[in-house]
């Protein structure tokens, strides 16, 4: 639970959209991609307002974060 936690902390730093609307969820590590000291950690963007998403559609994709520890 705790690396859902820190994925979802870094996962909304790294969505670029700013608004209050856009949010971060589902995170998941990877530990078939374990690379070393490094995770590969997906989460799904979505926005609270459903116009957000037809003047964006990029806001409504993963993203993935590779994590180096």
């Amino acid at each position: 639970m705790g690396s859902s936690r820190l994925a979802l902390g870094l996962g909304s730093a790294a969505v670029h959209h700013g608004g209050e609307s856009v949010y971060a969820y589902n995170a998941h590590e990877h530990p078939e991609l374990r690379d070393g000291r490094s995770r590969l950690v997906s989460f799904d963007v979505n926005s609270l307002e459903p116009d957000d998403l037809y003047a964006d559609a990029s806001i409504y994709r993963p993203r993935f974060l590779r994590i180096e520890f």
